[in-house]
């Protein structure tokens, strides 16, 4: 509901004097929370899209019980192959291999470690060393063992050496995949 005309000039001024700025993001859409109307979401997610292709910048995607509806949105508006990146990503291998077929990155938050996350270990699996970033989600969703505080970018390696674990490698592998993704995708090289 805050996405207005007034936002969206003073996003492109941001985008146009800060190089610091490296991507449009968290945008998409979460029908978990039930505050704003889905037809507004849309609106928004669409405009928001625009102003990451205008201001040539990669797209970081929040998406919450809405990936049909995401997917749905960035493959009408043209975004196969564009710099993108599924922000906290929980689902299983069958979601993991939709999105890195599309050119996209995904980011691995502390869940990973849950006992409950298994198709998210799955999915860990089959993710291409050269699409996989590392999350932090702070302050929430803190991997074992310090679920339940908050968390902070200090607890990633037990999200690094869960991956690890799971994928028969390295931590040191991991983490070195995912910082020279990660610069890639951001441009910070």
């Amino acid at each position: 509901q805050d996405c207005t005309p007034q936002a969206l000039e003073a996003m492109r001024r941001a985008f146009a004097e800060d190089p610091r700025l490296k991507a449009v993001g968290e945008i998409g859409l979460d029908f978990y929370w039930h505050d704003c109307p889905r037809e507004v979401q849309y609106e928004a997610f669409t405009t928001q899209l625009h102003l990451a292709r205008e201001v040539g910048r990669p797209v970081v995607i929040h998406c919450r019980e809405a990936e049909e509806e995401t997917l749905m949105v960035l493959e009408s508006q043209g975004f196969k192959d564009y710099p993108l990146l599924w922000h906290c990503f929980g689902l299983g291998p069958d979601w993991g291999r939709l999105i890195t077929e599309r050119g996209w990155h995904i980011s691995v938050p502390g869940t990973v470690t849950y006992a409950k996350s298994e198709a998210l270990r799955q999915a860990v699996k089959t993710i291409p060393a050269d699409r996989l970033l590392l999350e932090t989600d702070c302050p929430y969703m803190t991997p074992v063992p310090h679920r339940g505080e908050r968390n902070h970018p200090g607890f990633m390696h037990l999200t690094a050496e869960k991956i690890a674990e799971v994928r028969g490698i390295s931590a040191e592998e991991v983490c070195s995949a995912a910082y020279k993704t990660a610069n890639s995708f951001f441009g910070i090289e």
